[in-house]
């Protein structure tokens, strides 16, 4: 699909841009958070939950946006969502929650999909997070700063425990 490799140009000419900019804040500075998932993986949403409750409870501002791949999956009451007809022709984003999403200052954004999504690392690589956390894969290196391998076998669950276990270890 055209929209979406041109949406992997611009997020990779982004990224190289803003990765000069930014430095991680320790984790008990930060106060302002994001967590990026798609909804079809197993336990994913489970995970988010878990993830931002635990984010609430060190006195974070959590905001999370989820991408539905299929446009009959139902969205998540409280979670802001968008689909694949949010993507633009050319690259870019049409929606509102994407774009605002894009736009804020995360000090940190916990992305929780254990397999690369392009319409994601778009958002991953065009955002203005200072410390950006994923699963340990190939695709996502230039567009994380932390990158956790939680082993073989391991679920959504594991992989958000492990990534808040070594966030709170930045200093």
């Amino acid at each position: 699909m055209i929209s979406t490799k041109l949406l992997r140009v611009k997020a990779q000419s982004l990224n190289k841009k803003r990765l000069s900019e930014m430095a991680t804040p320790a984790y008990w500075e930060a106060r302002h958070v994001g967590i990026l998932f798609s909804i079809d993986a197993p336990n994913i949403v489970e995970a988010c939950h878990q993830l931002k409750t635990a984010l609430t409870e060190d006195v974070k501002k959590v905001e999370v946006l989820s991408f539905i791949p299929r446009k009959k999956m139902v969205p998540i009451e409280g979670i802001d969502s968008f689909y694949a007809g949010d993507l633009g022709f050319w690259g870019d984003f049409k929606s509102e929650k994407v774009l605002k999403f894009i736009k804020t200052p995360f000090d940190y954004l916990f992305y929780l999909d254990p397999k690369p999504n392009p319409y994601l690392l778009g958002i991953l690589g065009m955002c203005k997070a200072k410390c950006r956390i994923g699963i340990a894969h190939n695709a996502l290196g230039p567009y994380t700063e932390l990158m956790i391998n939680p082993g073989a076998g391991a679920t959504t669950i594991i992989l958000a425990e492990e990534m808040l276990k070594y966030s709170k270890k930045l200093n």
